[in-house]
Formats: structure tokens, C-alpha cells, sequence
């Protein structure tokens, strides 16, 4: 899958969760799922913590992507007006 179609499924699922749970959750991609969940689904505190701050901070302009790797974890942001188009 190249990096285009990447975004366009975190894109979809993003919107989609949205639709479906509500505000206030990321997109949570790991190497075998992709899905929307709510901050307070998120296991480790400190993440939840961060993920709060940042949403209240530009929450409406950002989507919050975050990929778990080899036990480690990237946060990425996307912009909301990258989302018309997908």
C-alpha cells in the first residue's frame, strides 16, 4: 500500500469513527488493525494525558493518528483539510 492509500484509510477511518463513537478519539494503527477509539480506551496513562492535551489544544483542525511499532508508539497529526478530499 502506498502512502497515498495509507492516508486515505486513516482518513476514512477517522471520519467514520467519528460519525460512529463521537469526538475525542485517534486513530490507532497497529501492523495488522486500523481503528477509531476513544482517548479513555487508551491503556497507558501518560499517553491518554497527551492525547488529551493535544486534542483540547487543535483537536478541530488535527486528527490524531497513533501507531504502535515494535512496542513503541509515534503520534502523527493530520489536517482536517486533507480529510475533504479523501
Amino acid at each position: 500500500m502506498d502512502q497515498a492509500d495509507h492516508v486515505a484509510k486513516v482518513a476514512e477511518c477517522a471520519v467514520n469513527g467519528e460519525r460512529a463513537r463521537g469526538s475525542g478519539g485517534v486513530v490507532l494503527v497497529n501492523e495488522t488493525s486500523m481503528a477509531y477509539v476513544l482517548v479513555d480506551e487508551i491503556e497507558s496513562e501518560e499517553l491518554r494525558e497527551s492525547l488529551r492535551d493535544g486534542l483540547s489544544e487543535d483537536g478541530t483542525h488535527f486528527v490524531y493518528i497513533v501507531m504502535e511499532k515494535d512496542r513503541q508508539v509515534h503520534i502523527w497529526k493530520l489536517d482536517r483539510l486533507n480529510l475533504v478530499g479523501s
